[in-house]
């Protein structure tokens, strides 16, 4: 990626952006797996989330139960000309098991358990606050952030050097 601070943090608020506007549509995406509660996890279920987003999508694959909402605004145009591209596609709002050896899969008895997908949404809605928060004081600072890895960097370099490979190699010292 050759692109400049600036460029960078535009990627980030990108993929930030998209966090919260699933974050936005949770309690809307709760109701409607809420009237699925003890239901077929079938096509009804997707269509009731494109009700409320068009990029909300639902599906199973192998054993995995997934609610996720597609990214559209992935990229920008950098100073070059050139697009840069966020990492992500897509923000996993739910991905649980369908099936689980502790009994508590979002369909264990071939129909849906929306607590157990409550619980995962409300998880999901926690862990992505903390994210977006601790990453948003991160880009205020980013400059300092930035130093901070340079000098563990450096300090890691000038370790290994004064390390004789045999000993980085047998004790897994290596990068």
């Amino acid at each position: 990626m050759n692109t400049t601070t600036q460029e960078r943090i535009d990627l980030i608020n990108l993929e930030l952006a998209a966090r919260e506007k699933a974050l936005g549509l949770l309690d809307m995406i709760i109701a409607a797996v809420q009237t699925r509660d003890g239901k077929a996890p079938d096509k009804r279920l997707d269509t009731a989330l494109k009700a409320i987003d068009e990029n909300l999508r639902f599906f199973m694959r192998y054993n995995s139960f997934v609610i996720e909402l597609i990214i559209r605004d992935r990229s920008i145009v950098t100073a070059s000309g050139h697009s840069e591209y966020i990492n992500d596609s897509t923000v996993y709002i739910v991905h649980a098991s369908v099936k689980s050896g502790y009994n508590d899969g979002a369909c264990q008895n071939g129909t849906i358990n929306a607590a157990v997908l409550i619980d995962a949404i409300e998880k999901f809605r926690e862990a992505t606050k903390i994210s977006i928060e601790k990453t948003r004081g991160e880009l205020a600072n980013i400059e300092e952030v930035l130093a901070a890895f340079s000098a563990a960097r450096l300090a890691l370099s000038q370790l290994e050097n004064s390390t004789s490979y045999l000993t980085r190699e047998y004790f897994g010292l290596t990068k």
